[in-house]
C-alpha cells in the first residue's frame, strides 16, 4: 500500500452544520447545540449506537441533494449527453442552461448536504475515538474499528466531491494558493474559511488513510457499504483528477485484482446489475431497500414519472451521444439506450436513457446510485497508462473492458493523442448518466457543444468553453451572508 500525505487540520464549522444522529435508518433527532456541548454518553451508548449514525452518514450520501439524485443527474444533464424535451417542467432548468448564480437552489443543497455527511462522519470519528466496547471483546473493538473507518472514508469522499465542483480545476503550480473549500473535523459552530486545494487534498488523504488503517475487505450485501476496495477507487479517481497517472493506474489494478469484483459478460447481466441493482462490478453503492425509505427518484428525469404508451420525461439523450455507440454491437446501446419512443405533448418520437427506470419491488425510476464501479478502475487505468506513454498497457486495459462491452471487439491498436481521444470516448459511453461526464470535461480542460432541440423550451444550442467560470459551482449566497471569512468564486 502507498504512504500518503498527512496534514493534520483543525477548523471549526459552519453554523449551518449542525448535529444530527440518526435513531434509525428513517428519522434524525436534530441537536440545536454544538457539539462540545454533549456529552457523548447521552447519544453513544454502545458500538450499536455508532453503527445507527454510520448509517446516517450513508443516508446524508444517498440524499436527492447528494448521489440520490443532485450529483448523479446535474453532471449529465449540463453537458451535451443530453437536452430537454418539449414541454419539459424546467426541473433542473436553470442548471440546464447553465443559468448559476449563488441562489441556485440545487448547488445550494448539495453544499449544504456535503458538509452534513461530513459532519456526521466527524461526529462517529471523533465520538468513538478512545470508546471502550461493553463487552470490551475483539470482535466488538473490530466492529468499532470497521465503523471509523467507513466514517473516515465517508468524510474524505464528501471533502473530495464538494472540492472538485466549488474549487477549481486542479493545477499542482497553484494548488498551495487555489482556494479550495472549508475543511471540517469537528463540530464547533463558527465561520471557517476556505483552505487551498492543496491543503484540502492533505485532509483527503489523511482520512482515506485512517479509513484503510481500519476497514477490513468484509462482502457487505450488494456493495452497500465501504470496503478497502471504495477506498482504493476513490484514490484512483483522486489521484486521476490531480493528473498524477502512476498512482491512478496503480490504485485502479488493486481493486482489478481483487476476485470478488468481475466484468459482466452479457446485455442481459449488464441491463440487470443497473436496474435491479445487483452485479459483480458494483464496488459500493447506496442502499435503497423500500419506497417508504428513500423515494427520490433518478430515472424520472429521463423516463418520466408515469408509464405509458407514450411517457414524459424532462431529459432526452442527444444525437450526438447516440450516434457514438455500435447501434448493432455495443452492450450498452442496446441494454440502455431507447429509440423511437413516443413522447408526452408532441407527434415526434424522441430517444430515452433507461439505465435507471427503477427496481421492480421500488418506485418509477428509483434505483440506488452507484459511485464506483468496476469499469471506472479499467477506465481509469487505460487512461492513466495513456497519458504516461505506456500505450500497450492502456490497451490492454481498455480491451478487457471493451471485450465485455462491444460483441466481436478488436483491439484498435493507437497509440499517442488517437489512443487518449478513444479511451475519453470509450469513457464518455460507458458512463452516459452516471454523473461521470461533467466532472471529465472539467479536468481534461475541454469545453462542449450542446446542439438545441428546435421543438423544445431551449432551442438554441450552448457553447461553453474551457476557461468558462462556472466550471466553478458558486458558493451559496446564505453562506455568503452568514459566514463573514467566506470568499465566493471568481465571475459570481
Amino acid at each position: 500500500m502507498k504512504i500518503m500525505r498527512f496534514t493534520k487540520k483543525f477548523l471549526i464549522i459552519a453554523a449551518s452544520a449542525l448535529l444530527l444522529i440518526p435513531t434509525s435508518c428513517n428519522e434524525d433527532i436534530l441537536y440545536l447545540e454544538p457539539y462540545n456541548s454533549l456529552s457523548y454518553e447521552v447519544v453513544f451508548n454502545g458500538v450499536d449506537d455508532f453503527e445507527t449514525a454510520l448509517m446516517g452518514v450513508y443516508s446524508g450520501l444517498r440524499s436527492g441533494s447528494y448521489y440520490g439524485k443532485n450529483l448523479t443527474i446535474i453532471p449529465d444533464i449540463m453537458t451535451d449527453n443530453a437536452y430537454a424535451k418539449s414541454g419539459f417542467t424546467n426541473s433542473y432548468g436553470y442548471v440546464h442552461q447553465w443559468n448559476i448564480q449563488p441562489g441556485t437552489s440545487e448547488f445550494e443543497n448539495f453544499f449544504y448536504a456535503g458538509y452534513i455527511v461530513i459532519t456526521r462522519a466527524s461526529n462517529v470519528i471523533n465520538y468513538s475515538n478512545g470508546f471502550t466496547p461493553d463487552p470490551d471483546t475483539e470482535e466488538e473493538r473490530a466492529r468499532l474499528r470497521q465503523i471509523r473507518g467507513e466514517a473516515y472514508l465517508a468524510r474524505a469522499m464528501a471533502h473530495f466531491d464538494l472540492l472538485r465542483t466549488f474549487g477549481p480545476r486542479y493545477d499542482a503550480s497553484t494548488a498551495s494558493s487555489d482556494l479550495g473549500i472549508p475543511i471540517i473535523t469537528n463540530s464547533e459552530v463558527g465561520t471557517p474559511a476556505r483552505a487551498n486545494v492543496e491543503a484540502v487534498y492533505n485532509q483527503i488523504f489523511s482520512d482515506i488513510s485512517n479509513a484503510l488503517e481500519r476497514m477490513e475487505e468484509t462482502d457487505w450485501e450488494k456493495g452497500y457499504r465501504f470496503t478497502p476496495a471504495a477506498a482504493y477507487a476513490l484514490l484512483s479517481r483522486i489521484h486521476l483528477t490531480r493528473g498524477e497517472w502512476e498512482e491512478a493506474a496503480d490504485y485502479a489494478g488493486d481493486v482489478i485484482e481483487m476476485t470478488q469484483y468481475s466484468l459482466v459478460e452479457t446485455q442481459t447481466a449488464l441491463r440487470n446489475m443497473y436496474i435491479n441493482d445487483d452485479g459483480s462490478e458494483i464496488i459500493f453503492q447506496l442502499a435503497i431497500k423500500n419506497t417508504t425509505e428513500f423515494s427520490t427518484a433518478i430515472g424520472t428525469e429521463y423516463i418520466g414519472t408515469q408509464p405509458g404508451v407514450r411517457i414524459n420525461p424532462n431529459y432526452l439523450v442527444t444525437p450526438e451521444l447516440v450516434n457514438l455507440y455500435d447501434p448493432f454491437e455495443d452492450k450498452r446501446f442496446l441494454a440502455f439506450i431507447k429509440t423511437n419512443v413516443l413522447l408526452t405533448g408532441t407527434s415526434l418520437r424522441g430517444i430515452t436513457n433507461e439505465k435507471q427506470v427503477g427496481r421492480s419491488d421500488l418506485a418509477r425510476g428509483v434505483n440506488s446510485a452507484k459511485p464506483f464501479m468496476l469499469a471506472e478502475m479499467y477506465l481509469n487505468k487505460a487512461e492513466a497508462h495513456a497519458m504516461n506513454n505506456e500505450f500497450d498497457l492502456a490497451q490492454g486495459a481498455i480491451d478487457a473492458l471493451l471485450s465485455k462491452r462491444i460483441n466481436n471487439h478488436t483491439s484498435t491498436d493507437l497509440t499517442g493523442d488517437d489512443l487518449i481521444d478513444f479511451i475519453r470516448l470509450e469513457r464518455r459511453k460507458e458512463f452516459a448518466f452516471e454523473g461521470h461526464y461533467w466532472f471529465d470535461l472539467k479536468r481534461w480542460g475541454e469545453g462542449f457543444t450542446r446542439y438545441g432541440n428546435p421543438l423544445s423550451n431551449f432551442p438554441n444550442d450552448l457553447t461553453i468553453i474551457a476557461d468558462d467560470y462556472r466550471w466553478q459551482w458558486p458558493i451559496p449566497q446564505h453562506e455568503m451572508n452568514a459566514n463573514k471569512n467566506m470568499k465566493q468564486n471568481d465571475g459570481y
